[in-house]
């Protein structure tokens, strides 16, 4: 009895057609791509705490690098960041029916 089991499987097996595999696209969340902000602020929050120097403003004192370029290079991954992940680069498909008129 385990035999004919085993023998309508196989048949059962090789009867049903195989479907080619089919690829599963996972599109991240825009905030995945928000790691070099992160990434570069607590750096140069570490040089800043090494490298500052204090200054008095009005009543209180405050850690200050004393280059300009940290501000400069934050401000610049900033900004890249947020234009890459509110923008779309992707380019339109033209379908035949909406080509430009011909002259």
């Amino acid at each position: 009895m385990s035999t004919t089991l085993m023998q309508e499987a196989a048949t059962n097996k090789a009867a049903r057609p195989t479907r080619p595999r089919e690829i599963a696209i996972v599109s991240h969340s825009p905030i995945f791509y928000w790691w070099p902000v992160w990434a570069v602020g607590y750096l140069f929050a570490l040089l800043t705490m090494l490298q500052g120097e204090w200054h008095q403003f009005q009543d209180t004192q405050v850690l200050i690098h004393p280059s300009r370029n940290l501000g400069v290079i934050f401000t610049l991954i900033f900004t890249m960041v947020i234009l890459m992940t509110h923008f779309s680069v992707a380019a339109r498909r033209r379908s035949p029916s909406s080509s430009p008129p011909s002259r």
